[in-house]
């Protein structure tokens, strides 16, 4: 693994990390510095975690229709450039965005976000 690719598998688990502390903006920020960084023709899957990450931060603050947007798209994303590269289960992220999306277009009360770290792979990048 280079310098950068390490360097890149770092800023991703700090995201996740911050992401699992509900500090989802923050995470968005980490997740997006890397994603205007890379030039791989599968780099919006981190567009796809920069969508969940902002789509919980809108559910925190009350704004229903846009986290219900950024989950769909988000999803998405993940769907179309999901690879090896990227250090998660992708479907099991998916199913946990598709979860709060269901809560979220019954009217329910989300509970907790579940932690994006259990599903860390055992490879990085």
């Amino acid at each position: 693994m280079t310098d950068r690719n390490l360097g890149r598998s770092l800023s991703i688990i700090q995201g996740a990390e911050l992401f699992d502390a509900g500090e989802h903006w923050h995470a968005h920020e980490v997740w997006e510095a890397l994603w205007k960084d890379d030039r791989a023709p599968d780099r919006d899957y981190l567009k796809g975690l920069i969508h969940y990450a902002a789509a919980c931060y809108h559910v925190k603050r009350g704004n229903l229709r846009p986290a219900l947007r950024l989950l769909g798209s988000g999803r998405a994303h993940l769907l179309a450039h999901g690879s090896e590269r990227w250090p998660f289960a992708t479907q099991g992220v998916i199913d946990d965005m598709h979860a709060l999306e269901r809560v979220l277009s019954e009217g329910g009360v989300p509970g907790p976000v579940p932690p994006l770290m259990r599903h860390l792979t055992p490879t990085v990048g």
